[in-house]
C-alpha cells in the first residue's frame, strides 16, 4: 500500500460457512478455476475508505438432503410459470430448468397459507409467492413437509410498539386460510394472524423515543444500507449520533442477523473505550439507533493525515493499550469482536479512543484458539488485511482472532501500511499463512517483539491466548498504569484539533457528508410487504438508564458506519497537522 495514497479498505463482507466435509484449499479452488475467463481478483477499493468484507455462498452440500416438487409458480402478474421447489431444513429453493431463481432460508420464512383452491397456497417470506400444485394430494404433501421440517420461523405475533403494522390484512383473491391443522385454534391466531389485530405486545421503555425526540443538525456519515446523523436531544440538548438504516437494504444485502447482533451487543455493553448504545428503535421502514457522538472522528482519519502516515511509539502504545483493555471486556463476556482497523476506533475530543462497529462480532465464544474445549466460531468475515490464518484456513476460531489483529493494528501505526497487504486477495491471504511479517529496521526492539508475538500463527501460542496479562506484561507496554488508564487518568499523548466550545464541530469528518443537506429521507420502499417488513427486528427498542451525572465527554462521542462510503482523499496530500504532545 502506498504511503503517497492511503486508501481505505473495501467493505464487501465475507461471510462463508465453513462446517461442510467437502471444503477445497485456496490452492485446490484456483486450479479449479484455471482455463476460465480471467478476471483482476482485487479487493475493491474506494478513495480514502477501506471496509469489511462479508459474503454468504449457499451451496448444496450446505443445504443437505432435498424433496424436489414440481409445481406452478404464479406471478404478482398472475401468469403460471412452471417451476421445481426443494425444501430441506436450510430453506425452499425455486428452480427453473437448471438455473436456481432464488434461495430463501427457513429463518426467513414467516408462514405458509392455503387457498380455498386446495391445489393452490402461499409462501410467505419477505415477499409473498404463490404456487399452484398438480393435485391436492401433492399440496397435502408440500404442506406436511413444511411442519416436519420446522421452516416456519415465526412462532408468535411480534408487532413493535414504534410500528403501524396492525393495519396489515391479507389481499389475498383465494382468501388464505392457515395451514397448521393440528394446533388450536387459539395457538393458529397467536401464531399466524394475518388480520386486524386487537392487541400489541407492547414493549417496556423508561421513556417514549422516537425519531421527532431528536433535532438533525448534519450528516456525518453515509452507506449502502442507510446514514449517520449529528443529532440534538429536544429534551436534555445532548448530542447524538442517530443511525439510521433502510430495513429492505438490509434484508436484500442479508445483514438482518448482523444487524441484531450489533445492537444486541452494544445494548449489553458498557465500557469507556466502547461506543454506547443510548437508545434504539423502528418504524415500519427504518431502524434507528441513538449511540455516542465521538467529536474527534476515525484513528483512520487522523493516521493518514500524519507525517509519513504513521504514528510515533508513544501514540500507538497509547492507543493500544486502550484497546486491549476494551477487548479484555468484550472477551470476559465472551464476545469475539472481528473487526479490529483503525476505521472502527473513533477519537474522542480529550484524545482517548472508543470501539465502534459490532456487526461481525461473536457472541458465546468461550474458546481461546478454537481447537480447544468451548464453543467457537467457524464463519470467515472481518477485513481481508486483518483475518487471521485460523479465519482464512476454516480451521475454526476463538478469541485469538482479536489479538491477531491488535499485532495487524500495531504494525499500520507503526509502519503506515498492514504486513501482508497485496492488490491480490489470494496472495494477501497466502501471505498470512505462510510469510513472516517483514519488520522494518527503524521499529524498537518491543515493537518488533510484540508484533511477531502477536502475528504468531498458532492461535494457542500466539500472545494472549493464555490471558491478557501476557500483553498487559510486554514491554511494549512497560510506561503503561494499567489501573490509570481504565480510569482515563492518564493523559493522550495527541487530542484532536477541535475548535473550543464548539461541541457540534464536525471538521474531522467528510466534507462530502457534513454538507449535505441535513434531513431523514422519508421516502418508503415499494413492493414490499408491510407486515412483514415491521416484524424482522422483533425486541429492537431499547433505551439505557442514563446517568444524572454522566461525564459530559462521554456526550460528545461519534459512532461511523462501518458502512458508509469512502472518504474523500482531498485531505491526503495536506500537511500533517498531527503533533506529540511534550
Amino acid at each position: 500500500m502506498s504511503n503517497q495514497k492511503r486508501i481505505r479498505r473495501s467493505n464487501k463482507h465475507l461471510h462463508q460457512e465453513t462446517t461442510t466435509p467437502d471444503e477445497r484449499s485456496l490452492s485446490q479452488k484456483r486450479t479449479e478455476n484455471k482455463g476460465k475467463k480471467k478476471t483482476k481478483n482485487r479487493v475493491q477499493y474506494w478513495p480514502a475508505k477501506r471496509k469489511s468484507i462479508f459474503r454468504k455462498i449457499v451451496t448444496p452440500s450446505h443445504v443437505g438432503p432435498t424433496i424436489k416438487f414440481n409445481i406452478i409458480k404464479i406471478n404478482s402478474y398472475g401468469k403460471k410459470q412452471r417451476r421445481a421447489i426443494t425444501l430441506s431444513k436450510r430453506g425452499l429453493s425455486n428452480i427453473s430448468g437448471k438455473s436456481t431463481k432464488w434461495f430463501i432460508n427457513s429463518r426467513d420464512i414467516y408462514g405458509i397459507k392455503r387457498s380455498r383452491n386446495r391445489k393452490r397456497f402461499t409462501l410467505v417470506a419477505f415477499h409473498r409467492y404463490h404456487f399452484q400444485c398438480q393435485n391436492e394430494g401433492q399440496a397435502n404433501e408440500i404442506l406436511t413437509l413444511f411442519k416436519k421440517l420446522n421452516l416456519f420461523h415465526t412462532q408468535q405475533n411480534i408487532t413493535d410498539s414504534n410500528s403501524d403494522s396492525s393495519d396489515y390484512e391479507s389481499s389475498d383473491e383465494d382468501s388464505d386460510e392457515e395451514i397448521n391443522e393440528n394446533i388450536p385454534e387459539v395457538e393458529k391466531k397467536k401464531r399466524f394472524s394475518w388480520r386486524r389485530r386487537s392487541k400489541k405486545i407492547q414493549v417496556e421503555e423508561p421513556e417514549k423515543i422516537e425519531q421527532d425526540s431528536f433535532e438533525i443538525l448534519k450528516m456525518i456519515g453515509k452507506g449502502s444500507f442507510g446514514k449517520v446523523y449529528l443529532v440534538r436531544k429536544k429534551d436534555n440538548q445532548k448530542l447524538y449520533a442517530m443511525k439510521i438504516l433502510v430495513k429492505s437494504e438490509l434484508y436484500r444485502r442479508k445483514q438482518i442477523e448482523h444487524t441484531k447482533t450489533e445492537q444486541r451487543v452494544l445494548a449489553s455493553l458498557d465500557h469507556p473505550f466502547i461506543v454506547k448504545l443510548h437508545h434504539s428503535f423502528q418504524t415500519k421502514f427504518k431502524l434507528y439507533l441513538i449511540l455516542d457522538y465521538v467529536q474527534g472522528g476515525e484513528l483512520f482519519f487522523h493516521l493518514k493525515r500524519a507525517g509519513q502516515k504513521r504514528f510515533p511509539q508513544e501514540l500507538a502504545v497509547f492507543y493500544v493499550a486502550e484497546i486491549v483493555l476494551a477487548i479484555e471486556y468484550l472477551h470476559q463476556k465472551d464476545i469475539v469482536y472481528r473487526d479490529l482497523k483503525p476505521e472502527n476506533i473513533l477519537l474522542e475530543s480529550n484524545g482517548h479512543i472508543k470501539i465502534t462497529d459490532f456487526g461481525l462480532s461473536k457472541e458465546g465464544i468461550v474458546s481461546n484458539d478454537g481447537k480447544t474445549e468451548g464453543e467457537k466460531a467457524t464463519t470467515i468475515c472481518g477485513t481481508a488485511e486483518y483475518l487471521a490464518p485460523e479465519v482464512i484456513t476454516s480451521e475454526g476460531h476463538g478469541k485469538a482472532v482479536d489479538w491477531w489483529s491488535v499485532g495487524i493494528l500495531i504494525y499500520e501505526m507503526l509502519v503506515g501500511n498492514p504486513p501482508f497487504y497485496s492488490e491480490n486477495r489470494n496472495e494477501m491471504f497466502m501471505k498470512a499463512i505462510q510469510a513472516k511479517p517483514p519488520i522494518p529496521d527503524f521499529l524498537s526492539e518491543e515493537a518488533k517483539d510484540i508484533i511477531r508475538k502477536l502475528l504468531t500463527r498458532s492461535p494457542a501460542l500466539r500472545l494472549g491466548a493464555n490471558g491478557t496479562h501476557e500483553i498487559k506484561s510486554h514491554p511494549f507496554f512497560k510506561n503503561i498504569d494499567w489501573e490509570l488508564l481504565s480510569q482515563k487518568r492518564l493523559d493522550p499523548p495527541f487530542k484532536p484539533k477541535i475548535p473550543e466550545n464548539d461541541p457540534s464541530d464536525t471538521s474531522c469528518f467528510d466534507s462530502r457528508f457534513t454538507t449535505f443537506k441535513s434531513e431523514d429521507d422519508q421516502t418508503e420502499t415499494n413492493n414490499v410487504d408491510a407486515y412483514l417488513l415491521a416484524n424482522l427486528f422483533p425486541h429492537f427498542s431499547f433505551s439505557r438508564k442514563e446517568e444524572n451525572n454522566e461525564d459530559q465527554d462521554d456526550n460528545s462521542d461519534f459512532y461511523v458506519n462501518s458502512n458508509s462510503n469512502p472518504n474523500s482523499d482531498s485531505d491526503s496530500d495536506t500537511d500533517s497537522d498531527f503533533h506529540v504532545k511534550n
